[in-house]
């Protein structure tokens, strides 16, 4: 399971459009804390090309990992998906019905 633990993001004076009290450190950045939540939402509010470019130097930056770190990623994820399914016990549909509406929303 992903950690929502807070990261943090250098802003400065012209994106937050606030006045620090005191005045701005040096450099005239501060440092916010956010959680992955935020920084998502954040995000998404950027225009499209700033976000294609972010998503192009994220998944960059996915393809340097070694395969010993991918593996384990793939099992985190497995084990993540395992655990939702068994969470939600009745929600399994028969693969007829979730094929039938995956070619009706194809055409």
């Amino acid at each position: 399971m992903l950690a929502h633990r807070p990261l943090s993001v250098r802003v400065g004076p012209t994106e937050c459009g606030q006045s620090v009290a005191g005045g701005w450190p040096p450099g005239g950045r501060i440092i916010l804390p956010m959680n992955i939540d935020e920084i998502e939402a954040e995000v998404l509010k950027l225009d499209p090309q700033v976000r294609a470019r972010l998503a192009r130097k994220l998944l960059e930056s996915l393809e340097a990992l070694s395969d010993e770190e991918n593996d384990r990623l793939w099992a985190e994820e497995a084990d993540r998906r395992d655990a939702d399914w068994d969470s939600t016990p009745g929600s399994a549909r028969p693969a007829a019905d979730a094929l039938r509406d995956a070619r009706a929303k194809l055409k």
